[in-house]
């Protein structure tokens, strides 16, 4: 009974900062105004009109906003995408870690500095319209109903969660379709699973096909707006070549981002940080970028070193939360604590890691999921938001799994190796993050202007 008013005590109190977040987030921008956009004519005065939009967002996340919209409009969102998350991190994300869903002492403690430094790093996924965090819970629901799968002995319940699992793992790459390689890794998992542990071959058949049914029957709706608006019969979600242009603006761009504050001094919308050598060698080539997949394959054989340089680059470049708005206000704010703070998780977490100091490495493999779409989208036109799967990794396993007087014991040996590593891998990051930041193409950015 304690740790179930435990439970609900954290709930209640996510859920009470997550409604106090909201009042920093007015209005819709860009993507956010899309989503609600299509999620206002998708569903109206309570009927489901999937014709309204075309299918290139999908129909999960804008039938969610419509639900919301529907139960009480933008304030509606704002109470029922608190309760999401705070259930996220109140009741799913523990399970990523103890494999139970306890909430004692120090399970509280956890959870409540997990959600408060995620809310610092990335409190506009919280407040906007954006499909990041919505897509991370799908997904990381996916990877529980896959343990379940695997745990619960009844057979009807068994077959029950296989159903959701094989629902989940199209709703999150409907959601958005870079989770398809997450769909894929999972249920390729499962199959694995299933063919070693299951003896008898029917059971192995007909526990891939409740998968696939689950599949199917999430994917209706959008079988149904394809057939109509393109008169084919598919579960794909049309991207329109996106992918594709993402690998061109991805050599351009060592990171994007969008900002709301309108300045003289930056009168667009648009942020792009210029990549000098990927820009240089599209220049170089007379191109703008792919007209297909073999061109874009051909150019990396050519340039193998050049790209790979890229790609790291969009990958440190997008651990920086320097604004978890996610949709800029001020491109002046003082950018170095939170440079400091995000380069201090990554540090720890990656001691934790090297120095045994991890009590479950299992658990990192929970995270596999949510971190293959981050390692697909690196070499198109990266944005911080992407890359929120990490720091929920990152921090989840610096507040559950970390045997901290181990740590301990290994800095009082180590301290002045860890001192200079510390020290020299943040000057090497910090020299990226700013170089990448001074070359925005309308506004050299600083991390902090006097």
């Amino acid at each position: 009974m304690l740790k179930k008013t435990r439970k609900l005590s954290m709930l209640s109190i996510i859920f009470l900062v997550c409604v106090i977040l909201f009042g920093l987030g007015k209005g819709l921008w860009g993507d956010a105004a899309d989503y609600w956009d299509r999620g206002t004519r998708i569903l109206q005065d309570g009927k489901l009109l999937l014709l309204n939009i075309d299918g290139f967002r999908g129909y999960v996340y804008p039938l969610y906003c419509g639900i919301c919209n529907l139960l009480g409009g933008i304030t509606g969102f704002r109470i029922i995408n608190s309760l999401l998350i705070s259930f996220y991190f109140t009741f799913i994300l523990p399970m990523m870690h103890n494999g139970r869903n306890e909430m004692d002492v120090k399970a509280s403690v956890s959870c409540a500095i997990h959600f408060m430094v995620f809310s610092l790093f990335f409190y506009g996924a919280i407040i906007y319209v954006l499909s990041d965090l919505f897509a991370i819970i799908l997904c990381t629901m996916s990877i529980c109903l896959l343990k379940k799968c695997e745990e619960d002995k009844r057979k009807s319940i068994r077959m029950l969660f296989t159903i959701l699992f094989g629902f989940f793992l199209y709703l999150v790459y409907n959601v958005r379709t870079i989770y398809l390689f997450a769909s894929i890794y999972l249920l390729a998992l499962f199959i694995v699973r299933k063919i070693r542990s299951e003896n008898s071959i029917l059971s192995k058949i007909s526990s891939i096909l409740e998968v696939i049914a689950g599949g199917i029957i999430a994917s209706l709706p959008q079988i149904y707006m394809n057939y109509k608006s393109l008169k084919i019969i598919s579960m794909k979600v049309p991207t329109q070549g996106l992918m594709l242009k993402q690998l061109g603006w991805g050599l351009k761009y060592q990171r994007y981002d969008t900002y709301i504050g309108m300045s003289e001094s930056h009168p667009s919308a648009q942020m792009n940080f210029i990549e000098p050598v990927g820009t240089a060698l599209l220049d170089s080539l007379g191109i703008e970028g792919f007209a297909s997949w073999s061109d874009f394959f051909a150019f990396i054989i050519h340039y193998p070193f050049e790209v790979a340089g890229i790609y790291v680059r969009h990958l440190i470049n997008g651990l920086l939360p320097c604004w978890p708005s996610l949709y800029v206000t001020d491109l002046d704010s003082n950018k170095i604590f939170l440079g400091i703070g995000a380069y201090t998780v990554m540090f720890l977490f990656l001691l934790v890691c090297f120095s045994n100091s991890v009590n479950n490495y299992n658990v990192l493999s929970n995270y596999i999921g949510l971190l293959i779409p981050v390692l697909f989208i690196i070499p198109g036109a990266i944005e911080g938001r992407f890359f929120i799967a990490v720091y929920i990794m990152m921090v989840g396993v610096l507040c559950y799994n970390v045997n901290w007087m181990k740590i301990k014991g290994f800095l009082q040996i180590h301290w002045l190796k860890v001192a200079i590593m510390f020290f020299v891998g943040g000057g090497l990051i910090f020299s990226i993050w700013s170089s990448m930041l001074a070359s925005e193409s309308v506004q050299s950015i600083f991390f902090y202007n006097v």
